[in-house]
């Protein structure tokens, strides 16, 4: 089994409606919302590193049981932290990006990475 799973590319990709996370709600502040491609993780605290970031993490859903890009941050901050090595995006659902990034290609133009705050440098 670890043989299988060395040898496999895994990756978590998070499909969502809009193509990333931004800096605010992109529906309700499409002239000011500017979107992240990466978000470096402090290793430490465990926090992003980007004050941006505070003003994006509520869904504007209130049928959304995934807990809105806020939860989909916590989960993606979490896989980074414990897997180090697995590759975390957040991208838009019905796009080519997402096919992409579905299909396993690291190549997407628009969505968002969550990185390891080092692996940034």
């Amino acid at each position: 089994l670890s043989k299988v799973l060395t040898d496999t590319k895994i990756k978590a990709i998070f499909v969502t409606d809009v193509p990333g996370i931004f800096t605010s709600n992109p529906k309700e502040n499409p002239k000011t919302a500017r979107l992240l491609s990466t978000i470096p993780i402090d290793p430490r605290s465990g926090l992003p590193l980007l004050e941006d970031i505070l003003d994006a993490s509520e869904s504007s859903h209130k049928h959304d049981v995934t807990g809105g890009i806020a939860g989909k941050l916590k989960s993606a901050t979490a896989l980074v932290l414990q897997q180090t090595s697995i590759p975390v995006s957040i991208v838009q659902c019905g796009t080519t990006d997402a096919q992409r990034a579905l299909q396993g290609y690291d190549d997407f133009r628009i969505g968002t990475r969550i990185v390891l705050a080092s692996s940034t440098n």
